[in-house]
C-alpha cells in the first residue's frame, strides 16, 4: 500500500495460470501512482467460486466484500470504490462483473487483452452489460453483453464490436445505471 492515503484502490485479477511477471509490473505500477492494489489470483478464485452452491455465481459480492474488509481493515480514512483491472481471462471477468455491478459499487474496470470466454461450470448471474467507457476505445458501439446467457460450461463476455470479435487490449469499461 503507498503511503499517506492512496489515490483509490485497484483490485488486479490475473490471466489464467494465476499472477505473473505482467501482473507484478502491472500491480508495481499503479503503487507508483498511489493506489492501493489487491492481487487476486484467478485460479484461487475461480476454485472458490466452483464451490459456492446456486444456478449462478455472482463474482460481483466477492469484489464487494474484498474490498470492503480490506479498506475496514486497513482503517482507511474515507471509503473508496475499487477499479476492476484484469489480464487476459481476468480481464474478461473484470467486464463480466461490471455487468453484475450495482450502482456506486466500483468506480469502472480496464481490461487488458481480455479473451472472450471465462471459464466457469456455471454462468454469472444477469446483470446490465458493461459498455465501452466514453472517449475509450469502441466507444462508438455499445456492449451487447450475454453474461448469463443460459451458458453452462464458461462465462461468455460480449464484445464490444456488434458484429463480434474481441475486446480492444485495454478496454476501460464503466456502467450506465438507469
Amino acid at each position: 500500500m503507498p503511503g499517506g492515503n492512496p489515490a483509490g484502490l485497484a483490485l488486479l485479477i490475473s490471466g489464467a495460470g494465476g499472477p505473473g511477471p505482467t501482473e507484478q509490473a502491472l500491480s508495481e505500477r499503479l503503487r507508483r501512482r498511489g493506489l492501493m492494489v489487491l492481487s487476486l489470483d484467478l485460479e484461487t478464485w475461480r476454485a472458490g467460486l466452483a464451490r459456492d452452491a446456486g444456478p449462478c455465481i455472482r463474482p460481483m459480492s466477492d469484489v464487494e466484500d474484498l474490498s470492503k474488509n480490506l479498506q475496514r481493515a486497513l482503517k482507511a480514512k474515507r471509503y473508496v470504490h475499487p477499479v476492476l483491472v484484469g489480464v487476459g481471462e481476468g480481464g474478461a471477468l473484470a467486464h463480466a462483473i461490471l455487468g453484475q455491478a450495482l450502482s456506486a459499487t466500483v468506480a469502472g474496470g480496464v481490461a487488458l487483452d481480455p479473451t472472450e470466454i471465462v471459464g466457469m461450470d456455471r454462468p454469472a448471474c444477469d446483470g446490465l452489460p458493461a459498455e465501452p467507457a466514453p472517449g475509450g476505445p469502441g466507444e462508438e458501439e455499445p456492449c451487447p453483453g450475454t453474461h448469463g446467457a443460459g451458458l453452462s460450461a464458461s462465462l461468455r463476455v460480449g464484445s464490444l464490436r456488434a458484429g463480434g470479435g474481441a475486446s480492444p487490449a485495454g478496454a476501460i469499461f464503466h456502467r450506465r445505471f438507469p
